[in-house]
């Protein structure tokens, strides 16, 4: 049994099918009419304007194509660039958070070891041994943790700083990822427009183009007839895609109640 998304998918496409075969039939409606009009003397003028409006149209959409790309690879070169500054700044700051780190430690691992001495020679041979010997025991306990303190923070110190380094090659990389999405998005949306321009350009080469065909004597029946089998065509989709919604309806039943 087809699901929801199957009968929605396949009427889609046939949809589709139906506005292909449109455009196709209506092309080649036109084309045969221009073969058999642009063999007559009389009708060179209104096709010679014709061909320079959609020239002209066809070379703005061309400019308007080659701008946009080459504003999308600048903007995609500066991310490019913006991301290696953020890369090496990232670097540079964990370098700098790693040799204070080792700094700090040596400076602790330092005082520890100077505090043992300073014990150790404390317990001069004036003091009783038992004495003597706890001082050694308290101070050797004292030494290994404050050096184990200071092991400990320098790991938790060096974590710290890749942990950081990590988050500005992160940044780094997300920042050139959303300018060159945002810079794909623009460069679709120039093209989008220029489509959009260019047919309508086109349509309105086309509108005056008939208008003038229709003022020769020699080509308006041609074009008449053209007419009314753009129109026939036009009709024929239209209830096409009635009968395609209606079959769309009773398969969206058919799922409903299944």
């Amino acid at each position: 049994m087809p699901t929801l998304q199957d009968v929605t998918l396949q009427h889609s496409r046939r949809l589709s099918e139906i506005h292909k075969a449109r455009e196709l039939e209506g092309a080649d409606a036109v084309l045969r009419r221009d073969v058999h009009l642009r063999s007559l003397a009389s009708a060179a003028k209104a096709y010679a304007q014709f061909d320079d409006d959609v020239g002209s149209a066809r070379e703005k959409r061309t400019a308007t194509e080659q701008k946009a790309a080459a504003a999308r690879v600048a903007v995609l070169d500066g991310a490019i660039e913006h991301r290696g500054a953020g890369l090496d700044d990232a670097d540079a700051a964990r370098r700098a958070a790693d040799l204070a780190a080792m700094e700090t430690r040596l400076r602790a691992e330092g005082a520890a070891e100077r505090k043992h001495r300073d014990v150790m020679s404390a317990a001069g041979p004036t003091l009783p041994l038992a004495e003597r010997q706890r001082m050694a025991r308290d101070a050797e306990r004292t030494k290994r943790v404050e050096l184990e303190a200071a092991q400990r923070a320098y790991a938790d110190a060096l974590a710290a700083g890749q942990s950081g380094y990590r988050s500005g090659v992160d940044t780094a990389v997300l920042d050139e990822r959303r300018v060159a999405r945002d810079a794909d998005r623009a460069y679709a949306d120039a093209v989008r427009f220029a489509d959009v321009a260019l047919r309508t350009a086109v349509a309105t080469a086309e509108r005056v183009l008939n208008n003038n065909l229709s003022a020769l004597p020699d080509a308006r029946d041609v074009v008449a007839a053209c007419r009314n089998e753009l129109a026939a065509i036009t009709e024929s989709s239209r209830r096409a895609e009635s009968d395609e919604f209606d079959r769309f309806r009773r398969e969206l039943d058919r799922v409903k109640g299944a």
